[in-house]
């Protein structure tokens, strides 16, 4: 709302589900923990989609939007405040003095100078406390459905317990409307040609939206700690760098 940006933003409720009723204890112990923590959660059993849900985790008035435009707005107030944007510049290390912190790049006698650093890649490149060695990466793929007019589509954010996993969240197109649906996470190396999984994800969505078309297919490869706690903070051993 401050920047104006156009990013499709909204409330919407965003749901942790199970279609395994051996899996109903989980969700009722994060239902309840959540709740204990003060967070907008409740235990629910009907989350709005086409096939039946054993239990799930439903928490309230939780933000969607489109990334990459938001993305476009942001990086446009960035240069509107004075501040510089560099692609196509690989960063190769960071080395902090009294004065503040230097970037180094993969361009000869290109550095950027910075109070305060962050490094926002998917896994920290710099790793000088083996955090390669507590995170693995998941390769998990999605698609994006348009559905004819006359179809409803299933509000909120859906995401899936069981394997393999399934998303869900509605999609807004210029011209029309939809769903974008994900799953079938894997370690990388460890599942089966890549063809196989947009087949069976594919299969899964003709199978609860018959009438959908597939407009866009694309996978995307996250990092997940061992410990399932995100990597946040300072940078160790350093002072300047997060």
């Amino acid at each position: 709302a401050e920047l104006g940006i156009d990013c499709d933003f909204e409330r919407q409720v965003a749901t942790t589900y199970t279609t395994d009723p051996r899996r109903r204890g989980d969700i009722e112990d994060e239902a309840t923990a959540a709740a204990r923590l003060g967070l907008p959660a409740s235990l629910v059993a009907d989350v709005g989609l086409p096939y039946p849900v054993e239990a799930a985790v439903r928490f309230e008035d939780q933000a969607q939007l489109h990334p990459r435009a938001y993305l476009l707005g942001l990086a446009r107030a960035v240069e509107a405040a004075g501040g510089q944007i560099f692609e196509q510049t690989r960063a190769t290390g960071v080395d902090e003095g009294d004065g503040g912190a230097t970037v180094a790049t993969d361009i000869e006698g290109a550095h950027v100078h910075a109070g305060q650093v962050v490094v926002a890649t998917l896994l920290p490149f710099l790793d000088r406390t083996g955090l390669f060695a507590r995170a693995h990466p998941v390769r998990s793929y999605a698609l994006a459905l348009r559905l004819p007019a006359s179809d409803a589509v299933p509000q909120g954010m859906h995401l899936g317990v069981d394997t393999p996993t399934r998303s869900v969240r509605p999609l807004r197109l210029p011209d029309g409307h939809g769903l974008v649906v994900g799953g079938g996470g894997h370690k990388p190396g460890e599942g089966e040609d890549t063809t196989h999984h947009y087949t069976e994800l594919r299969a899964w969505a003709a199978q609860h939206w018959p009438s959908a078309s597939v407009e866009h297919q694309w996978s995307a490869q996250d990092y997940v700690p061992v410990d399932g706690i995100p990597m946040v903070g300072r940078a160790p051993r350093m002072s300047r760098t997060f």
